[in-house]
This record gives structure tokens, sequence and C-alpha cells, in this order.
């Protein structure tokens, strides 16, 4: 048996994090990364990506996954926090040099989430059932 490659080891390493991430099984992740050419990514990306961190490796095998049309989970309604425009202000602000960091922290505990519920699939949308309606007047 021959020794590997520093990147077929990191591709190992990829594949073994993609799957600790999804939790799917090897051959899963193996027919994930052979559908969307992800050996290919990691090849011709690897001078950069071996680099980086696990995480941000596997956030950018999500992204392409995802951008390929592959569901990168399960869920069929998703409801997380999101902020709202003004916590990006506060941080460009920030990142401008123009708010100090006690003064952007004292901004962002204010900032209140709200709560966002995505639709994932057509089996979500056939549980909406519709109620009834309001008219808004200004």
């Amino acid at each position: 048996m021959r020794d590997l490659n520093a990147i077929e080891k990191f591709q190992i390493f990829c594949l073994e994090s993609y799957g600790r991430h999804t939790g799917k099984s090897g051959t899963e992740v193996l027919s994930d990364f052979k559908k969307h050419d992800i050996f290919n990514f990691l090849d011709k990306g690897f001078d950069v990506l071996h680099t980086q961190g696990e995480k941000y490796i596997t956030d950018a095998i999500l992204r392409i996954m995802n951008r390929n049309g592959l569901s990168i989970h399960n869920f069929d309604i998703v409801k997380v926090p999101v902020a709202n425009d003004t916590l990006y202000a506060t941080l460009s602000l920030f990142e401008s040099g123009i708010l100090t960091k006690k003064e952007t922290i004292a901004r962002l505990k204010t900032h209140k989430l709200f709560d966002q519920i995505s639709f994932h699939n057509q089996a979500a949308l056939n549980k909406l059932v519709f109620t009834k309606s309001y008219t808004l007047k200004h």
C-alpha cells in the first residue's frame, strides 16, 4: 500500500469533518463529495484551504453543495433568531472606527433578535392552513 500524499490526507480530513458536521455515514459523505465534485474543489484549492480551520472548510463545502441544490439538513421547517439591519449598522460603525468597543457592546446588548421561519420543502408548505386575513390602514 502506498503512502497518501498531502492532498489525499487533506481530502480525508475534509470527508471526516463533513461527516461529523452533518451526521452522515461514510457512504453518504462519499456520495455527496462525488456528486458535487468536492474532491476537485479541494484539490484545486488545497494551497489556500489546508491553511484554514475545520469550520471554514466545512462551511465552504456546504456552500458549494447548497448552491448545487443539496439540502444541508433534513428539517421541514426551521425557526431561528435573526438580527435586524441596525445590528449590521452598529458593526459597520465599529469597523469604521466611529464606535469604540465599549460603545459597540452597549448597543449590541440592546438589539432584539426576531424569529425567522423558513419552509424548506413542499411537505412543510402543505401543513399551512389559511385561517383569516386582516386589512391594515395607515
